[in-house]
């Protein structure tokens, strides 16, 4: 998933047409070949290839006693944490320690597992090498506990709720601590808001129905004492008149008057006896009638009070939702921003000098050493082999570099831009943290966590996600209900997956099947998939691994910020107003290799320039030859995370990998 769109523009991840060097004509179909014959050799030797181990290895970074105590935070779930650290995944035949190593730098809201599946093919095609991901230290602000115990299936097999009192399974418990809890305490903070703002409206106009009610009642009774009263006057006021009219009448109106006058005290009485009466003998038939009339008002006030009530509605359900947050503490707990406002200074330097702890470890093995990265990474590899090291270049000691779409485009930002953009990063309600497709920090690492994990364990159990009320609606299938992997294939295939999430997409297949199966869930067509969307899933969910996923769920702004300041290694403006030291573009060794892929996100946000393009432009500032390039143009087939996730028998990323590291072997 990675690489943020908004960012992309600026950091060079950008596409156009290119060819795999440019050599004469003989010998580029001698090499195409020969290229040919060594991607198929792995597939021929698979039988006697040893399987692939991966661990996990937590590196310290060195820092001064102030710089660590000024990055140590302290949470209730986390417990504290000294963020001096960074993280190895490796990836190595069994039983072996090859002394090559490939270093991988994940892309933007990427973790190191992301690399896995393909690392793990990878070694076990090329002998004597090993593939080292990079852990960024903002991973360290994870909570992946509840998600290990779930990959591993750890968790109970039922087990209370305390906050519905439901007793949920293990996908249940899982998915409700990330995320769930959020629907239920919505779920009851909204109903306490209806029902406060609802009870205020109905005490405003209960009294006003009650008096109508009242007065209907008041009517019938004095109504009743008046049709008594004529009648005790009506045979003088005959006698007196004959009946005649108007005569009549008149006289009755008077001879009732005088009655009434003088009879005022039994009137009065008898027209409380007869409310009383009539309340009691028409009681349902009289609340009925006050409800409707309370119900007219209520929403007749509503109407004219919409404004009003909506805020303090809105006012209500906040508090009430705070106040269950609070209550109930067995879910997940977001590291609250005002503990980590230095990340605001993890951009490029800090993770160009970590980075640097890997190369050096590596180099260790004494055996060749080549840096890649996919998306943001690729930026990350060209800052690092450009950067100014005390004259030498970060390049100096490696033998390669790869570019999996995305590199750093020669246009930097300009001074203006980086002195706009920080001055807004540092204001002091600023988060430290990338909203990565406009969702911001954690939540899309939570989805992505969540979704993917119940996929791989779950692939065709009822979507968990699908009745989430805080996804967006643009990630909710139409076809409905889905699978777990139908309703997380939906939001990231090509076609389906939202513009937003450009940077997140997948070839994955079909699409969600339109006729559902015997139990009434619409599963995934995968016909056709480049990156299976189980694959992808693996690759998020950090599947086999304790306590890390291919997940980023903290990105930090800083480092999005810095890499559009890269410019392909070459002196500018805003690389002196960030701090950045990547102006060594000119001078990287001519026996370098350099191997770049494209994909459809490059034609779509390349506005001229594309990893190709950029890895030449590279190549030639420094005067490396053109036969040490490999150039892999898929801008017309393949999306931004297909190249890390295609199946390997049909991944052309794959196919040129194997040569080009074996290449560098020899």
């Amino acid at each position: 998933m990675l690489g943020e769109t908004g960012a992309l523009a600026s950091v060079g991840v950008r596409g156009s047409a290119s060819g795999l060097g440019r050599p004469a004509l003989a010998v580029c179909a001698l090499l195409s070949a020969l290229a040919s014959l060594l991607a198929l050799a792995p597939a021929a030797s698979a039988k006697s290839a040893r399987p692939a181990t991966v661990t996990r290895q937590v590196l310290k970074v060195h820092e001064s006693r102030s710089e660590r105590k000024a990055e140590t935070i302290t949470t209730p779930q986390l417990g504290k944490v000294t963020l001096d650290k960074i993280a190895i995944i490796k990836i190595r035949p069994q039983g072996t320690d090859p002394r090559n190593v490939l270093v991988l730098e994940p892309g933007t809201s990427a973790a190191a597992a992301y690399f896995v599946p393909f690392a793990k093919a990878l070694v076990e095609a090329t002998p004597g090498w090993q593939v080292w991901a990079v852990e960024r230290r903002e991973n360290f602000l994870e909570d992946q506990a509840e998600l290990t115990q779930y990959k591993f299936g750890e968790l109970s097999s039922e087990q209370e709720n305390p906050n519905t009192k439901e007793d949920e399974t293990p996908p249940q418990q899982f998915f409700n601590y990330y995320l769930g809890y959020l629907g239920q305490d919505q779920a009851k903070a909204t109903k306490v808001a209806q029902e406060r703002v609802e009870a205020k409206v109905r005490a405003i106009v209960t009294p006003e129905a009650e008096k109508a009610v009242e007065a209907k009642v008041t009517a019938f009774a004095r109504a009743e004492v008046e049709a008594f009263v004529v009648e005790q006057v009506s045979a003088q006021a005959f006698e007196e008149t004959g009946g005649v009219a108007p005569a009549f009448e008149e006289r009755v109106a008077e001879l009732a008057a005088k009655y009434s006058a003088e009879h005022a005290s039994e009137l009065v009485r008898r027209e409380v006896e007869d409310a009383l009466k009539y309340a009691k003998e028409d009681a349902p038939e009289l609340e009925a009638e006050g409800i409707v009339i309370g119900e007219e008002l209520g929403a007749k006030y509503a109407s004219e009070h919409a404004a009003e009530l909506a805020a303090e509605g809105q006012k209500i359900g906040e508090e009430v939702f705070a106040e269950l947050e609070a209550k109930f503490t067995n879910h997940y707990e977001p590291v609250p921003e005002s503990l980590v406002g230095f990340a605001k200074q993890w951009g490029m330097n800090r993770t160009v000098e970590d980075l640097k702890v890997v190369i050096e470890k590596a180099k260790a093995h004494g055996g060749k050493v080549v840096l890649g990265g996919h998306s943001l990474g690729g930026s990350v590899v060209t800052a690092y082999a450009t950067w100014d090291f005390g004259g030498h270049p970060g390049a100096e000691g490696l033998s390669g570099l790869v570019y999996d779409d995305g590199g750093s485009s020669p246009l930097a930002i300009s001074q203006e831009q980086a002195e706009a953009s920080l001055a807004q990063l540092e204001q002091p309600n600023e988060t430290p943290w990338l909203a990565f497709g406009g969702i911001p920090a954690p939540d899309l690492g939570l989805f992505s966590a969540t979704a993917t994990a119940l996929t791989t364990v779950e692939p065709k159990a009822p979507s968990q996600l699908e009745g989430f009320p805080f996804l967006p609606a643009d990630l909710k299938s139409p076809i409905a209900p889905v699978t777990n992997e139908a309703g997380y294939g939906y939001s990231v295939n090509v076609g389906t997956s939202p513009e937003s999430l450009i940077a997140a997409q997948i070839h994955g297949g079909k699409g969600v099947e339109e006729v559902a199966e015997s139990d009434g869930l619409h599963g995934w067509n995968g016909e056709g998939a480049l990156t299976p969307v189980k694959r992808y899933a693996e690759m998020l969910a950090g599947t086999g691994l304790r306590e890390a996923s291919g997940s980023e769920w903290y990105f930090p702004a800083r480092l999005t910020l810095d890499t559009g300041a890269v410019g392909n290694g070459l002196p500018n403006p805003a690389q002196t107003v960030l701090g950045l030291h990547s102006t060594m573009g000119e001078d990287l060794p001519k026996s370098l290799h350099i191997l770049a892929i494209d994909s459809e996100l490059d034609k779509l946000l390349g506005g001229g320039e594309t990893t190709l393009n950029e890895a030449e432009d590279l190549a030639a500032q420094s005067g490396i030859s053109p036969s040490n390039l490999t150039l892999i143009e898929e801008k017309n087939a393949y999306a931004h995370n297909d190249p890390a996730g295609a199946t390997p028998e049909i991944n052309e990323f794959f196919k040129h990998m194997v040569p080009f590291l074996k290449g560098i072997a020899e």
